[in-house]
């Protein structure tokens, strides 16, 4: 029989579709060995395969692709939130690029159900990736609204630094609650001031002064300066990677 997780993750899936900027749900079912899901097709890539390439971009470039990605993956949130779901498992795995350079997101495994009266306090839940995770996920199981942002800061960080993540030399959990209990600032290898401002209010600690979606879409980063999936002239950055 389905499991109440494979239903869980299959309605709050069938909750967000019609989303361009996330993979639609087209159908779902259970036979005697195993339960399925029928996707959309979001491309061949991910943005994990991005980063192999990440020695030859510039920091124009870079900064073209972080504009093109994020706002992709916070329009994603701002679709979730209306339909109060949360993804809890952003990371470079589970965001797609297609053959246009189009960008969206993907695996719903992790998903909850989170109302504005929740927020307060957050939800006890299963996170997703600890390396993408925030704190209230990590050190407290927890999760609100504004946790999406966390995991979305987390996963346009490697442009940005020799590092695969902020937190690779972190290798046991252990190591990483303490990285998050002593509240070291993250370094960010940029000069641009817009990027240091992403990052700013994406990778903050304190849920209270994270930055909320709508906050950081207004932005200077997303003025329209650089090209934007909204743009009807705008051609992706990932097109030519």
């Amino acid at each position: 029989e389905p499991t109440d997780d494979y239903e869980k993750e299959a309605r709050l899936q069938a909750l967000v579709k019609n989303c361009p900027f996330i993979i639609d749900l087209v159908d779902h079912g259970f036979d005697d060995y195993s339960y399925h899901f029928v996707l959309a097709f979001g491309g061949n890539r991910t943005l994990e395969s991005v980063y192999k390439k990440k020695p030859e971009l510039s920091n124009d470039e870079r900064k073209r692709l972080l504009v093109w990605g994020a706002y992709s993956i916070l329009k994603a949130i701002e679709f979730m939130l209306s339909k109060d779901v949360t993804h809890g498992d952003i990371k470079p795995d589970n965001i797609l690029i297609d053959e246009s350079g189009n960008v969206r997101l993907c695996d719903f495994g992790f998903a909850e159900e989170i109302k504005e009266s929740d927020d307060d306090e957050g939800i006890t839940c299963e996170r997703g990736s600890d390396y993408y995770a925030p704190k209230e996920a990590v050190v407290y199981g927890a999760r609100n609204r504004k946790s999406d942002i966390w995991s979305t800061g987390a996963t346009f960080y490697p442009f940005f630094h020799d590092y695969h993540n902020f937190v690779e030399n972190y290798t046991t959990l252990m190591e990483l609650i303490l990285f998050f209990v002593s509240n070291d600032p993250i370094k960010i290898k940029s000069s641009d001031q817009d990027v240091l401002e992403f990052f700013r209010k994406t990778l903050e600690n304190d849920v209270s002064c994270r930055a909320s979606h709508d906050d950081i879409l207004k932005s200077t980063l997303f003025d329209g300066r650089i090209g934007l999936p909204n743009q009807s002239n705008a051609i992706s950055p990932f097109l030519s990677l």
